[in-house]
């Protein structure tokens, strides 16, 4: 406690000095604007056709509508001692007064980028940064943003009642709007009603939460239905941890150990199955590669599973087979995003499947989601009304339901023909935007595009996806209810030193001789949970 003591005093101090240099002259380049008025945006990299791409064609849209206003758009980098360089000066920029107009950030600390592979692919390249706000539920009450309710709740044209309410409201201290998220996840349980009569599931354990879930397969002896649950390691479903307003922790220690020792006990039943099976099937793929390919490269494995996603059973399932459905597989139920939802329902059209999505409720029982793009006004911008100008594009429907990504006119091409403008599979961000109503059937036009596009990764399904490309499939709003049921939290994910994270933790258990015990549980979750103290402390 003392060491952390020291260490936030010690923070302090050197918030202090950077403010002083900052203000005593100290120069960067990202100061030095240009004559004239300029928007100054701070923005993380992305893949070519993601948010950078979005962000750059609202720069256009913007600058040619604002005659002799000029946006500077501030890509932070990604390079660890530069980025701890230029972090430290635009924190201290902010704390000066001084900061950006506009913040357009993702709330994952993983940068997903691309570059050229061979002549007609790229590779994705994934690199885990500092964020610039460990928790961005902590400036919004600390005075760091703008509060833009009065532009949002004026804006007719935005139509702001397509966008998911509960969402929105993430954003929102009080009657102040000083967030706006701009695309969200969510934890899918996925169901069919003849697995749940198999397996004793009713609606009843699934609204009480994933720890119901998973006792009843431990309790039932199913382990592969404990492999579909598939908890996350981080605080997706504990309880709701901090109340910001009033600086009070809001989940106990007991709760944290709970929720570890369900994990224990998931993740050497369940896991273990999950992991099997994933073994079992690499063996099944080796054995008939070395079959028709005697002499094939080494490391083909290598290339087989960055082609085909098999990092682990969940993205196996999720990604590996492509275009079949989980309920194929032996599973009772499977866990996916809500992304995901939208490929698993025009599959199960296919195949005539019955699917059913719920929310996966945490331990309380609670619906969750995650907001995982966000954009803002900064408190120190001299023109909110310009800044919102440039901040609303992305939560128009043009940029919302994925109409700004490149694509190739295909109105008279032959609806086979593979050559097309490239475009990174999946949707922006691996998320959904926040204006719901009507977004199902563009991003399902955006998948099918892909599909076909060409040297795309998702190539060798073509085949058996052709019938997935013609005028009489399409997914509509009516087959995503999940869309628009109320959500119970909405929450931006905090960030921590590793060794002060519930994943630590978690990483702790399970170990081959049986241990740790229930006194050695009871002493992690204590260390968490004085961890989750420090950091709403910190902020």
């Amino acid at each position: 406690m003392r060491e952390k003591a020291k260490r936030t005093i010690w923070s302090v101090l050197v918030w202090l000095m950077l403010c002083l240099l900052m203000l005593g002259g100290c120069t960067s380049k990202v100061t030095e604007q240009p004559t004239g008025k300029t928007l100054w945006v701070v923005t993380e990299a992305t893949v070519s056709d993601s948010m950078n791409y979005q962000a750059q064609q609202a720069v256009a849209t913007f600058e040619q509508e604002h005659p002799g206003v000029t946006v500077q758009l501030d890509i932070l980098p990604m390079e660890a001692d530069e980025r701890e360089i230029r972090l430290k000066q635009l924190r201290a920029q902010i704390m000066a007064g001084k900061g950006p107009d506009v913040f357009l950030l993702p709330t994952s600390t993983t940068i997903t980028t691309d570059i050229p592979y061979h002549s007609t692919s790229w590779k994705l390249i994934y690199t885990e940064v500092e964020p610039l706000f460990n928790d961005v539920a902590q400036p919004m009450h600390s005075g760091i943003f703008a509060d833009v309710s009065s532009y949002y709740d004026a804006d007719i044209a935005l139509n702001t009642a397509d966008l998911h309410p509960d969402v929105m409201d993430a954003g929102v201290v009080g009657n102040a709007r000083y967030v706006l998220p701009l695309r969200y996840t969510m934890p899918v349980l996925l169901t069919t009603p003849e697995k749940n009569a198999e397996a004793g599931i009713d609606q009843q354990m699934i609204n009480s939460g994933i720890g119901a879930l998973v006792q009843h397969s431990l309790d039932t002896g199913n382990a592969m239905m404990g492999a579909g649950l598939r908890l996350a390691n981080d605080l997706t479903m504990l309880p709701q941890a901090f109340d910001y307003e009033k600086g009070e922790m809001l989940i106990s220690q007991q709760e944290i150990a709970q929720f570890m020792r369900l994990y224990q006990q998931w993740r050497a039943t369940g896991g273990a199955a999950g992991d099997e099976f994933l073994a079992a099937k690499t063996i099944e793929v080796r054995s008939r590669l070395d079959e028709a390919w005697p002499d094939h490269p080494d490391d083909i494995f290598v290339f087989l599973n960055i082609t085909f996603g098999w990092r682990d059973f969940n993205s196996y399932i999720a990604n590996g087979r492509y275009f079949y459905h989980w309920s194929l597989e032996p599973l009772t139920v499977f866990t996916h995003d809500l992304p995901g939802v939208l490929e698993q329902a025009a599959i199960a059209r296919v195949i005539k499947a019955d699917l059913e999505a719920h929310a996966l409720r945490n331990m309380n029982g609670q619906s969750v989601a995650e907001v995982v793009y966000w954009g803002a006004v900064g408190s120190s911008c001299s023109d909110v009304g310009l800044a919102w100008d440039y901040l609303r594009l992305f939560l128009t429907e043009e940029y919302q339901h994925e109409g700004m990504r490149p694509r190739t006119d295909r109105s008279k091409d032959d609806m086979w023909n593979t050559s097309r403008e490239r475009q990174i599979n999946g949707m922006i961000e691996n998320s959904w935007p926040v204006r719901v109503k009507g977004s199902a059937t563009p991003l399902w036009e955006t998948f099918q595009y892909q599909i076909h596009q060409e040297d795309s990764g998702i190539r060798g399904a073509r085949q058996q996806m052709r019938k997935y490309n013609n005028r009489e499939l399409v997914i509509t709003d009516e087959e995503m209810p999940i869309l628009f049921e109320p959500l119970d939290v909405v929450q931006f994910p905090i960030h921590q030193p590793e060794e002060e994270s519930l994943a630590y933790a978690l990483s702790q258990l399970n170990h081959e001789d049986g241990t740790p015990t229930d006194v050695d549980i009871d002493a992690l979750a204590e260390k968490v949970y004085q961890y989750l103290w420090w950091h709403l402390a910190e902020g």
